[in-house]
């Protein structure tokens, strides 16, 4: 689950569900292309179509829609980087390519393609045409442009403009996590805020797993420490899961393989002051619990000469 990129993951968790897709789309596509689109006929390719060079600018989704009884593909791509893509339409253009070439090789019929781009950096994006990248072009050449549009998921832009328009749990949890993983006290506010959203999603398996999607995410692209977001969630939702807890175990192990004596200590103290069971902590450490208590013990001791000597 790790060895993944955390926000590839999210981002697929949240998008592969169709009532997140729908959602999104009803509240940024136009409502000409909208209303043309049989969401019954919505399915999830398995095909990916980004190759190396595209996958360091995008993770990408694949979606067969019919408009106006025709099928199209829908590709759903999250940009990876926190900073504005100054030419997004040379990217794209590989996709769509490699699209159609793919479908040539397979001798599939080709189909009209809808790339949608997903946006989660702090600037907000400024989208232009691709003809403005060229300075002062002459109008005679322009039909020698390729030209060709992209609809953007602006998440900077969320909380203003488009989470009002967002009707499902999952969508505007997805929004908001992507939009404010990098803003530490924001972050801390929305999940306090949307702790009830948190509590009815853990009733269902598929929820419990896009929590711990979630954690993984946060843990990897915000700023809040491992034990900060423990402590979060555990204000957020008074029913501890299995699958936060899941989440916490790998996120923690991770951190002991990769970190020395003084991070297990560090971890073991952080999860015993936010008053986590030394059975859970021992499970999340792949300890024996009589080691985890011993420690414990010392903590406990530490902590107690330290307060008499402060009196």
């Amino acid at each position: 689950m790790l060895s993944e990129n955390p926000h590839d993951k999210f981002f697929k968790e949240a998008f592969s569900r169709p009532d997140v897709l729908v959602d999104f789309m009803q509240a940024y596509l136009p409502d000409a292309l909208f209303t043309r689109l049989d969401f019954s006929t919505l399915q999830r390719e398995t095909d990916s179509f980004t190759d190396d060079g595209l996958d360091e600018h995008f993770a990408d989704l694949v979606f067969t829609v019919a408009c106006n009884g025709k099928p199209i593909l829908v590709t759903l791509l999250l940009e990876h980087k926190s900073y504005v893509e100054n030419h997004p339409h040379f990217q794209l253009n590989r996709h769509l390519l490699s699209i159609w070439a793919h479908q040539l090789t397979e001798k599939k019929p080709l189909t009209p393609v809808l790339p949608i781009v997903v946006y989660h950096g702090d600037r907000p994006w400024r989208k232009r045409p691709l003809s403005a990248y060229f300075e002062s072009i002459d109008d005679v050449l322009l039909p020698f442009t390729p030209v060709f549009d992209y609809v953007l998921i602006d998440l900077s832009t969320v909380p203003e403009a488009v989470l009002p328009r967002l009707h499902n749990d999952y969508a505007r949890l997805t929004a908001l996590l992507l939009q404010n993983s990098r803003r530490k006290k924001r972050l801390a506010r929305v999940m306090e805020q949307y702790a009830e959203v948190f509590q009815n999603l853990v009733e269902t398996v598929l929820g419990q797993r896009f929590v711990g999607t979630a954690v993984i995410y946060l843990s990897a692209a915000s700023s809040l420490g491992k034990t900060e977001l423990i402590a979060i969630f555990r204000r957020v939702s008074t029913k501890t899961t299995d699958s936060v807890m899941t989440a916490y175990e790998e996120l923690i192990s991770e951190g002991l393989e990769q970190g020395t004596q003084r991070t297990t200590l560090k971890f073991i103290q952080g999860l015993w002051r936010l008053g986590i069971d030394p059975e859970i902590i021992a499970k999340a450490a792949e300890m024996p619990v009589e080691e985890v208590q011993a420690i414990i013990k010392n903590i406990d001791e530490e902590k107690n000469k330290a307060g008499l000597h402060r009196q």
